[in-house]
């Protein structure tokens, strides 16, 4: 089953239409128009800077392949990181393409391809103040300034990990690495692959704070091209090509023994569990039980039918989807405030729809090219889980190796 046949069915998990455009052929009509629409930053160097009239980085490079193999041009659409999702939401472009972070917050203006490269936020400060800053933690205080770019993932992590420190919230991100220079700033949260392209010999680097995924981000009315660039993506994996971009543009930053496709795997599982405190926020402001059965039941079979289709074992996936759905309800009943815009209840499983057909689509390319013991250290080493019992990420993790078993026996 290719992934369009998932996002069809992911509407079909919410029993409301994903496309918002029903009956249109969004790939076709965008070859009719023979362009794709890149929104880019121009301030994120490595993946996409802008100097001098000429745009260079990871995401440049590989928004040029993907036209290619699409057949169109690229025009590349400037965006400000606080307007990335309303400008997507709007239609202002087709994918955005400059280092974005795979967030769940962002789910509800468009989709995430399988990411392509992590990154992890880093705080950076002059090196002579390592004896003062001896790791982020002691960033945490007042009168200590931290600068970070507005509106975009990093503030975020820089408001989480340091609430009592003053932020400089930077409206052009190519100014961040001089306010620490300068001593406009003490430090300045950036990430490990921006950091590592803006190398500088007076500052130092603290250890990172998070993992983080990129990934293409994707109108939520095309799902045709969102198909298509995973497609592509998933190539690009294969021989090698997208290995030689992270190369030329990151350096040596990704992670040992990293598997793109078992990344891809734990980026949905991430971001389904990411949704889940919002869940328990929306089910509390309706006066909702948190234990649904009849929706459980209704998504394992779609699940189950799912996998049937994609020639996957049922009962495997079945156990899987028990899982998340046991670590779903311990999130959503933990007493958290969830920072995630509000919304409702029908557009929240729409976005878990959407994750769990493509969930099943990766977990499809996963199963033959990665090994059983990877699963366990990949969920230690990629799913956050601050909230869930260390026996319950553990069950996680033999149920997603359990699907992999279950294949070969069938085989």
């Amino acid at each position: 089953m290719r992934r369009r046949s998932f996002l069809e069915l992911g509407a079909l998990f919410a029993a409301a239409s994903i496309t918002g455009r029903a009956g249109a052929d969004d790939l076709a009509d965008l070859r009719r128009a023979g362009v794709l629409r890149v929104g880019v930053s121009d301030d994120y160097a490595p993946f996409v800077k802008a100097a001098g009239g000429v745009r260079a980085g990871l995401d440049v490079d590989l928004a040029q392949r993907l036209a290619r193999a699409l057949g169109v041009r690229v025009e590349y659409v400037p965006f400000k990181w606080p307007d990335l999702s309303a400008r997507l939401e709007e239609n202002g472009f087709d994918v955005a393409a400059s280092g974005v972070t795979m967030r769940a917050d962002r789910l509800f203006f468009g989709t995430f391809s399988r990411p392509y490269a992590i990154t992890g936020a880093v705080t950076c400060i002059r090196r002579e103040d390592a004896a003062r800053f001896a790791d982020p933690s002691t960033l945490n205080a007042p009168g200590v300034r931290i600068a970070v770019n507005r509106g975009g993932h990093l503030a975020n992590v820089a408001r989480a990990f340091f609430p009592r420190a003053t932020l400089e919230l930077l409206g052009d991100n190519s100014l961040l690495f001089d306010r620490v220079t300068t001593r406009a700033a003490d430090a300045a949260v950036s990430d490990s692959a921006e950091a590592h392209a803006a190398a500088k010999p007076e500052l130092a680097l603290l250890p990172p704070l998070t993992r983080d995924r990129k990934a293409l981000y994707v109108r939520r009315d095309a799902p045709a091209l969102a198909c298509r660039l995973d497609e592509a993506l998933f190539a690009y994996e294969n021989d090698g090509s997208l290995a030689r971009l992270r190369r030329k543009w990151l350096g040596d930053v990704t992670p040992a023994g990293w598997n793109p496709h078992l990344e891809a795997v734990l980026a949905d599982v991430q971001l389904r569990l990411d949704l889940m405190p919002s869940v328990g926020a929306t089910k509390r402001a309706l006066g909702k039980p948190v234990e649904d059965k009849e929706q459980e039941a209704r998504v394992l079979a779609r699940v189950g039918d799912a996998a049937r289709a994609a020639q996957l074992d049922v009962a495997s996936v079945e156990a899987l989807w028990r899982v998340l759905m046991s670590a779903a309800k311990v999130i959503q009943l933990a007493p958290v405030i969830t920072t995630a815009a509000p919304t409702t209840l029908d557009a929240l499983r729409i976005a878990i729809g959407g994750l769990d057909a493509q969930l099943l689509s990766t977990l499809k390319d996963a199963v033959p090219r990665v090994p059983e013991p990877d699963w366990q250290k990949g969920v230690d080493a990629g799913i956050r889980s601050e909230l869930l019992p260390k026996e319950l990420v553990r069950r996680l993790a033999d149920a997603l190796a359990g699907v992999r078993r279950a294949q070969r026996k069938a085989s």
